[in-house]
Parts: C-alpha cells; structure tokens; sequence
C-alpha cells in the first residue's frame, strides 16, 4: 500500500515550515505528499446558483494556483506532489481522502495558535 503524507495548508509561515518538513521526510521515505486547502467563498446570500458556482471556481482555482507556487517553491522536483483545493467542509474533505487506498498521515502546522485550539485539533 502506498504512502502519503496529508498537510493541511492555510498559506501561513507554519504551511512553509510544514512543507518543508514534510519534503526532507519524502525525500528519506517512499511516500507522496498531498497538499490540502480549504477555501472560504464570500458571496452575498442571495447570490444565485450559477454565480455562487462561478466564485467558488474562481475561489478554487486562485488557491490551487497559490499551492502549486509553494510547491514549487519549497519541493524538490523529485518529490510526488498532488493538490486538492475544496471548500467543502474538512471533515469531509478528509473522510474522503482517507477512504482512497493509502496509507495516511495528517500533518498541520500549529506553531502560533493557543493551547485551546491545539487542543481541539
């Protein structure tokens, strides 16, 4: 079974660090990494159908382009990437993620958030 190394990114300097890390272990293992974000899409709350889908495209769209950046930035071009960019809810996201055939391992970033929130994740 292949092995993959899931990083929540949200773009802060913990995400660089975070890839960084996650890069040094894929290049001493066999394992993939798989860049995850969640976007939050501001549309007014009577925006119809097809333009809430049109921002949430655009929404999408810009982040995917912002994740291949990182990786490109901080990833050695021998290390296996991929990028899934939703703004489905997380937990939906990850049970998703989870369920394909893959050994997993979560990673986030945490340096400046408080022990509450540290605690709850």
């Amino acid at each position: 079974m292949r092995k993959r190394l899931i990083l929540l990114i949200d773009f802060s300097e913990s995400s660089v660090n975070l890839v960084k890390y996650a890069a040094d272990w894929a290049q001493r293992t066999d394992v993939e990494i798989l860049l995850v974000h969640r976007t939050t899409v501001m549309a007014p709350a009577l925006t119809d159908i097809e333009s809430r889908r049109h921002l949430v495209q655009q929404t999408n769209a810009k982040a995917r382009s912002e994740l291949m950046s990182l990786s490109h930035e901080v990833l050695p071009a021998d290390v296996k990437v991929s990028f899934s960019v939703s703004e489905l809810p997380l937990r939906r996201t990850l049970a998703r993620l989870l369920a394909q055939p893959f050994q997993d391992l979560v990673l986030v970033g945490m340096k400046g958030t408080g022990p509450v929130k540290q605690l709850v994740v």
